[in-house]
């Protein structure tokens, strides 16, 4: 795919976001992906994607700090810190992404089933500013997550999960703070949990769920909770709440 006047968006350290059309860009790309049934409870999946993007013309995109004394062939515009990032990579498109799934599922018995699963998640690495810093790469890392569960299988109404995602505790840099060029916040998503799941058989209302009693077609009843008088006031006006 090829685009014309591409807007991005680049915070210029000091009151805001300068919005610059990067002239040319093309991307292109492709994804597989598949599933392979080893066993009548085991099987595998996995994707795989690739992405090349690269700015065709990008003569006014804001300079990372200190380009101009590092690279000053690319200063096209030193007044405004513009510079020429033709040939470069946008922000937050690594070149590889792929992942692999496990997953079993065993019946325990006529009404209860095992349900176990890991993935593997690979993310290539990339730049992480808009300013396109070759400082700031993110190097290219693997997360882990797996999760067990027992579920009620005949109708699939409840089920209680241990979850662990990033098990590994991968972290990566997302964004880089205004105040703080060289140095950006880094973050781990690795999480560990126990969930439950029940579905019942309530009627629900469109944009979320009610409370049995109000499912059930009764109005929860309306309380009255008197104020708070100071000593030596008089009468107490109820207040509806």
């Amino acid at each position: 795919t090829e685009y014309d006047d591409l807007q991005t968006s680049v915070f210029d350290g000091a009151v805001g976001f300068n919005v610059q059309n990067a002239g040319k860009a093309t991307t292109q790309g492709m994804e597989l992906d598949g599933r392979w049934m080893l066993h009548e409870y085991f099987t595998l999946s996995g994707s795989l994607g690739y992405l090349d993007f690269e700015f065709d013309d990008f003569d006014v995109a804001q300079c990372w700090f200190g380009q101009a004394q590092l690279e000053p062939d690319r200063v096209t515009n030193a007044a405004l810190s513009q510079c020429d990032a033709s040939g470069e990579r946008k922000e937050f498109t690594p070149e590889w992404k792929g992942v692999v799934t496990a997953d079993f599922n065993y019946p325990v018995t006529d009404g209860l089933e095992l349900r176990a699963m890991v993935d593997l998640q690979y993310t290539d690495e990339y730049l992480w500013t808009p300013q396109l810093d070759p400082r700031t790469k993110q190097d290219a890392f693997t997360k882990v997550n797996a999760r067990i569960a027992l579920a009620e299988s005949s109708s699939d109404t409840w089920e209680v999960a241990l979850i662990g995602n990033n098990l590994t505790d991968e972290q990566r840099r997302q964004h880089l703070r205004p105040e703080w060029r060289a140095a950006g916040d880094r973050r781990s998503s690795r999480h560990r949990g126990l969930r439950q799941r029940r579905t019942g058989h309530l009627p629900r209302r469109r944009g979320g769920s009610q409370r049995p009693a109000q499912a059930a077609g009764v109005q929860p009843q309306q309380r009255h909770c008197p104020r708070k008088q100071p000593p030596g006031a008089g009468p107490q006006r109820q207040r509806r709440h």
